[in-house]
């Protein structure tokens, strides 16, 4: 009897931890202000290691998964949980809600290097270029913060355009150098550039 209780208590332990990443020893980001706090950090992570910089004033706004849907109707529509708008004001990011710390901090850096894209590189940029930038940085923050199972994935991707781009920017980053890369991309127009 003891072996049974033991058994459905570690079972719903497991349940519990695999369906509420707080439980599991993530923090979750469910609210605007834990949003906009986080913000912050990855902005000040972006100018430190990259010199990656927006001028423009940059909102950040937390919606749930229906709301992403209506927010964005491409290619990968279900799939996306940051979504980046440039806007007359400035700059407008979209995040899903409830996603766990480290995963918020990779997504904001992804939408934030849009918006710096948007701003610093030239603006005939081919998706896969904008898209495989995005992607290293969004790697290269994983890494930085010890997220490894995320920055892992971004390696991994094998898509036509997150996965080739983000191939091709490691490629390029073993040329020039991770601090030069961000310097290198704004004048890059297509995958198959030289840099």
């Amino acid at each position: 009897m003891v072996r049974k209780i033991s058994f459905i208590l570690v079972a719903f332990i497991i349940i519990l931890a695999s369906s509420n990443p707080s439980f599991a020893g993530y923090k979750v980001i469910s609210s605007q202000q834990e949003l906009e706090q986080t913000a912050v950090q990855v902005r000040q992570m972006l100018i430190s290691e990259f010199g990656i910089a927006v001028r423009l004033p940059m909102t950040v706004k937390l919606v749930t998964g229906q709301e992403m849907d209506n927010l964005y109707n491409g290619a990968y529509r279900g799939a996306e949980i940051g979504l980046y708008r440039r806007v007359p004001s400035g700059h407008e990011i979209y995040i899903m809600k409830d996603m766990n710390e480290d995963e918020v901090t990779g997504t904001l850096a992804h939408e934030m290097t849009h918006a710096w894209q948007t701003e610093a590189c030239v603006p005939s940029q081919d998706i896969v270029v904008k898209e495989g930038f995005a992607s290293w940085i969004e790697y290269k923050i994983y890494d930085k913060i010890g997220a490894y199972t995320y920055s892992n994935g971004i390696k991994a991707k094998a898509d036509p355009v997150y996965g080739v781009g983000i191939k091709k920017m490691l490629e390029w980053e073993d040329k020039v150098g991770a601090r030069a890369l961000p310097v290198k991309i704004r004048s890059i127009v297509s995958i198959s550039s030289e840099i």
